[in-house]
């Protein structure tokens, strides 16, 4: 499985030249992450503990 598809950026703020590009997109592609409301993924955006858990879960189920 490729880590990563598609290079055209998912987010505006994550374009193909940034090191976490790769695993933003495919994390994107599996329905882990859905980015800000903005159209922007917001890598320096904090994350609550909350959501921290739910990528966790969907990681998961991704496995199962």
């Amino acid at each position: 499985d490729e880590l990563c598809a598609d290079t055209d950026p998912y987010f505006d703020d994550v374009d193909n030249l940034h090191w976490g590009f790769p695993f933003v997109q495919k994390i994107y592609e599996v329905d882990v992450i859905s980015g800000c409301t903005d159209g922007s993924y917001c890598p320096e955006g904090k994350v609550s503990r909350g959501e921290w858990s739910a990528y966790l879960y969907r990681a998961w189920l991704i496995n199962r």
